[in-house]
């Protein structure tokens, strides 16, 4: 696909008819954006920078109402640097029968009963759970609120993690694995240059990121301010790389996920492939609470006799991070870039995230809230 406003369109119409195919998919749609942002910074310390960064994003999505009346949603997102990582035609069309099946699945698949005990995390949903559980909490700036709850202010020096694990943040980075990094930049928002920080070393926690408000105990700027238009400056993450020094492979992992399962007498572990979002509480209001959510997309219960897995819907993940994080068992040696953007009191921000799959020893999912619909009286009308 060529860079011209004429050619997205043809693109756009083009991938959108693939869609004809499957007459019972409801809203579907594929959307391309293209942003352009040009960054000027000039202070009075004579620094002077500029740097016109471009970001591109592919949404290939539909729905379809399940029979309890709560709708299902699929989506394939792409978040690039680089016009030609794009996926063509012909990839698309694979991608709406991908959508096509893992639909159908979900609306045949049951709602998920609560649950509490050992998961095996996915490297994109292993991802969602590091940014949100830890990544979060080490940008800088909320050490200097009042009204955040500090969960790791007095940590530096003291394990967090188990050992052997090491997570990093690094906007320098242009690529992982031959992709690149959503997250990266230059310099930040208040003209410091990139910055690779390190912050966990083999469990335990040696720094947070900051801007030029510099934190106790940490004074200067490690390259992280960022905010979006009419927001405030704060620290954020830029590409968040998460790592194992040694690494199971997937067989290891499986197997030592389902010694867990056993060894609490439970009749099934649960498997989390994709997800696609979360969110999180760090304040100390009384009304608040520490918290996190991540929002999975393809979830499975897996017999721990027979291996057999099975599809469950309607999922949300919560809990506390210092429970989570103390539940890591083990990591694998698949390495999974997840790029998106994140949504913080500075604004919405691009990111890219790096992580292996992930053991966690108990997790605890409840069945997410979800409105019921009415099927639609009239039938779809037919597609061209």
């Amino acid at each position: 696909m060529k860079g011209s406003r004429a050619a997205a369109e043809d693109f756009v119409r083009a991938a959108s008819q693939h869609f004809v195919r499957y007459p019972r998919l409801e809203d579907p749609y594929v959307q391309l954006k293209e942003l352009v942002q040009t960054r000027i910074v000039v202070n009075s310390e004579g620094a002077q920078g500029i740097a016109q960064e471009r970001y591109f994003e592919l949404v290939v999505s539909a729905s379809m109402l399940a029979e309890d009346g709560v709708r299902q949603y699929a989506a394939r997102t792409f978040f690039v640097r680089r016009l030609d990582e794009l996926p063509g035609l012909d990839a698309i069309a694979t991608l709406v029968d991908e959508l096509n099946d893992d639909l159908d699945d979900l609306v045949r698949a049951e709602p998920m009963e609560p649950y509490a005990g050992p998961a095996l995390f996915g490297g994109e949903a292993a991802g969602v759970l590091f940014h949100e559980a830890i990544g979060h909490r080490l940008e800088g700036e909320r050490l200097l609120s009042r009204t955040e709850g500090h969960t790791f202010a007095k940590k530096v020096g003291k394990r967090i993690l188990p050992a052997g694990i090491d997570i990093v943040d690094d906007p320098s980075l242009e690529r992982f694995d031959g992709r690149t990094l959503y997250g990266t930049f230059a310099f930040d928002d208040e003209g410091t240059p990139a910055q690779r920080v390190q912050l966990v070393e083999d469990g335990i926690l040696r720094r947070f990121l900051t801007s030029r408000n510099g934190i106790p105990g940490q004074k200067g700027s490690n390259g992280h301010a960022r905010h979006s238009k009419g927001r405030e400056l704060m620290a954020r993450m830029g590409n968040l790389i998460v790592t194992a020094r040694e690494p199971l492979s997937q067989s290891e992992l499986v197997e030592r996920w389902m010694a867990e399962v056993e060894r609490r007498e439970q009749p099934f572990g649960l498997l989390v492939t994709n997800a696609e979002s979360g969110e999180t509480t760090t304040s100390s209001d009384a009304y608040e609470f520490q918290a996190f959510q991540v929002d999975p997309t393809k979830v499975y219960l897996v017999d721990a006799a027979t291996g057999n897995r099975r599809r469950v819907r309607d999922v949300s993940f919560v809990g506390t991070p210092l429970t989570a994080i103390h539940g890591v068992m083990a990591l694998g040696d698949d390495m999974t870039v997840d790029n998106s953007y994140c949504g913080a009191e500075s604004g919405s921000v691009p990111v890219g995230t790096v992580a292996p799959s992930t053991l966690l020893r108990e997790i605890e999912a409840q069945r997410s809230t979800s409105a019921r619909q009415q099927p639609p009286i009239l039938n779809l009308p037919p597609r061209r």
